[in-house]
């Protein structure tokens, strides 16, 4: 076995001492060397002062982050002995940008009350600080942009001056503070007018006067969003068809006032059509139907090509009063543009229409070849007859049947149009059966609800046992007739009733 000798102690640590590149700016790297006088084997150790402690060699570097004074230690150790040495490291702030190209601007002129405001600016420099002497004596340290209120009007020398720790400049200008100007003549009268109405993208003009005041400034809102500054007279165009409110505010620094106009806006009518359901019959009303493309705010003017003219809308019902062919004409207008379209409409003549009714009795021919029909369309009512002969008349058949009571007849009509209405009488019971006379029946007839015949009284009108006829015409429009019968003495009755169309119109 060999057996070896330790190894040699380390040589003990002597004469250790620290030194560095102090001082130095912010953001240099800082130097450090260490050196002894004896020792071997020896490990370092550094502390920078500012939290930052590390393992390293003899000589180190380090950068600070803040300017400062720091206390630098280095720990040199063997297996033998350790020793530490300091030094304390300055970091010294980096060193200004000089100050160039300084400029100051202001809001010069100003009134008498409002603010001043100033701006200093430069063209290269840092870390810069700012005096202001306003030339009314007064003098105060501020930033870049300062503002000051100025006691009297007057002109001013305004100085700033620019400092940093390598040198200082200076710039200056001169700010006027006017006196206020004399109060302006309030406004008065104000009013507005403007072109209405005006087509989707037309320019409208609009004009607004006043009676009095002076330096006026007028705003106008044109009611679609648009808000704007301008003069008097102005012109605007709009994007959309309708009503639109226009108000113009004027002010001066006497105060402000507010006027309105409200102006149609249409958009232009275009592809106007004319459509009807022709042709129709007689008596029956035609429909017009006006339609349009494009177009707002439309009036509808209708000729009817019967001498009949009116202003309306674009839907129309027209009744003629005779066959034939007419040309209808509309006219569709809005203010902003017109348009016309006709048609040319056909009403027929109406088939002949007559209906003979035997009342309360059956079908009967008379004397003249024409059938009467056995009662119908009847509501209520008794019957009654009597075999008799009838004078005035030839037909006895048809007045020995009747019927009687409170009753009524809702008579079907194949048109709009006038109608004659015989009603047939004969008195076959007073002064014949039931012994009476004169007013022994009375009774009213209802013709489509307007009393035609009134306290009606067969006996005075012809006598007993001899035949009678009332003639009248009336309007039928909804398609019946209607004939109501209504007792005021005994009971109202009717022998017979013939109808028959003779016209489009009554009138």
């Amino acid at each position: 076995m060999v057996v070896e000798d330790p190894p040699p102690a380390d040589d003990p640590i002597t004469g250790l001492a620290l030194s560095g590149n102090s001082p130095v700016t912010l953001g240099q790297v800082s130097l450090f060397s260490s050196s002894l006088t004896g020792g071997t084997n020896v490990s370092y150790s550094w502390d920078f002062g500012d939290g930052t402690v590390r393992a390293g060699g003899a000589n180190e570097s380090h950068t600070y982050a803040a300017t400062g004074s720091y206390l630098v230690t280095v720990t040199a150790s063997n297996s033998v002995s350790s020793a530490s040495a300091t030094t304390t490291m300055v970091v010294e702030p980096a060193p200004d940008e000089p100050i160039a190209g300084l400029s100051l601007s202001s809001n010069t002129p100003v009134e008498l009350g409002q603010t001043a405001s100033f701006t200093a600016a430069v063209s290269a420099g840092s870390n810069i600080s700012y005096s202001w002497d306003f030339g009314d004596g007064t003098v105060r340290a501020g930033g870049a942009a300062e503002s000051h209120a100025y006691a009297t009007s007057g002109s001013y020398l305004v100085t700033v001056t620019a400092s940093n720790n390598v040198g200082t400049a200076q710039a200056t200008t001169t700010f006027v503070v006017t006196d206020p100007p004399p109060p302006d003549d309030p406004i008065t009268g104000l009013a507005v007018s403007g072109t209405s109405p005006v087509a989707v993208g037309a320019s409208a003009a609009f004009t607004a006067t006043v009676t009095g005041g002076d330096n006026i400034s007028y705003s106008w809102d044109y009611g679609d969003g648009l808000v704007v500054a301008g003069g008097p007279i102005v012109n605007h165009s709009y994007g959309a068809a309708g009503s639109y409110t226009v108000t113009v505010t004027a002010s001066n620094n006497a105060g402000a006032v507010q006027a309105t106009v409200v102006i149609q806006v249409a958009e232009p009518i275009s592809g106007l059509a004319l459509t009807s359901n022709a042709p129709v019959t007689l008596g029956s009303p035609m429909q017009f139907n006006a339609s349009i493309a494009t177009g707002s705010g439309v009036d509808y003017s209708w000729d009817f090509g019967d001498g009949l003219t009116f202003t309306s809308g674009p839907v129309q019902a027209h009744t003629y009063l005779a066959a034939g062919s007419y040309t209808v004409t509309v006219v569709a207008s809005n203010g902003v543009s017109t348009a016309t379209a006709s048609i040319v409409v056909v009403v027929n003549a109406a088939p002949p229409f007559q209906l003979l009714i035997n009342a309360g009795g059956a079908s009967f021919l008379d004397s003249l070849g024409r059938t009467w029909v056995a009662d119908r369309d009847f509501t209520g009512g008794s019957l009654y007859s009597a075999g008799i002969a009838i004078d005035n008349t030839v037909d006895d058949t048809l007045y020995q049947t009747e019927r009687y009571g409170n009753f009524g007849y809702d008579i079907a009509v194949p048109a709009a149009g006038c109608y004659a209405v015989d009603l047939h009488f004969a008195e076959i019971w007073w002064g014949v059966f039931g012994g009476g006379g004169d007013g022994s029946r009375l009774f009213n007839v209802l013709f489509e609800g307007q009393q035609l015949l009134s306290s009606f009284d067969i006996h005075a009108s012809a006598g007993p046992m001899a035949a009678t006829v009332q003639s009248f015409t009336i309007q039928v429009d909804d398609g019946n007739l209607d004939l109501d019968f209504v007792t005021l003495v005994d009971n109202a009755k009717l022998s017979a009733v013939a109808v028959e169309l003779i016209g489009a119109s009554c009138n």
